[in-house]
């Protein structure tokens, strides 16, 4: 269905449905992870236009794009049953969040914010996974309560469906960041 409803983008990025429903374990389970976040920075950036990188490893977000004045943090999940935005997810993206809104030096050691565009100035966090459920709107909404920055979840046929949007000109890339409006982002097929 992807496929056919697909006109602008590079069918190549199907690949994040895989990555997004992987079912592995151990080491494998951590190569999809790992390929899901570079596929996913490599739609943003090579594919659409909005700068950033993957940034993922330890103490720093997955991947990080911007466009213009807006900036988004955008966590990665790998979760073959949906994902709820758990306590711990949660809890991680606060800190980045916090992180980049004081931007202290040293902290954390490998200042990751410094990977933003420099004329960035309304940031965003971002949720990207297989399928959305649960209680994750209420999480949202806490976790922007506590930080004053929006969020959002997205599935990825919602993002691709997106992205599509973008790259054919059917969606303005400042429409994109008003999507994001703590809950779910749903971008319908043609």
């Amino acid at each position: 269905e992807l496929s056919q409803n697909l006109k602008y983008i590079d069918h190549k990025y199907l690949i994040l449905v895989d990555y997004a429903f992987s079912d592995k374990n151990g080491s494998l389970k951590g190569a999809d992870a790992r390929s899901f976040e570079i596929e996913t920075a490599n739609l943003f950036t090579k594919e659409l236009n909005f700068k950033g990188r993957r940034l993922g490893d330890s103490n720093r977000p997955d991947v990080i794009i911007s466009y213009e004045q807006d900036g988004a943090i955008i966590d990665n999940k790998s979760y073959k049953n949906g994902f709820s935005i758990d306590k711990h997810c949660a809890d991680e993206m606060q800190r980045y969040i916090v992180q980049n809104l004081k931007r202290t030096p040293g902290i954390p050691a490998n200042e990751w914010w410094k990977e933003f565009e420099k004329d960035v100035k309304n940031f965003y966090f971002l949720f990207i996974s297989s399928k959305i459920i649960g209680n994750f709107k209420n999480n949202l909404n806490e976790l922007s309560s506590n930080t004053g920055i929006k969020g959002a979840a997205i599935s990825v046929d919602n993002l691709l469906y997106l992205s599509d949007k973008l790259k054919g000109n059917e969606l303005k890339y400042s429409e994109f960041f008003d999507l994001i409006n703590n809950d779910e982002i749903i971008s319908t097929s043609r």
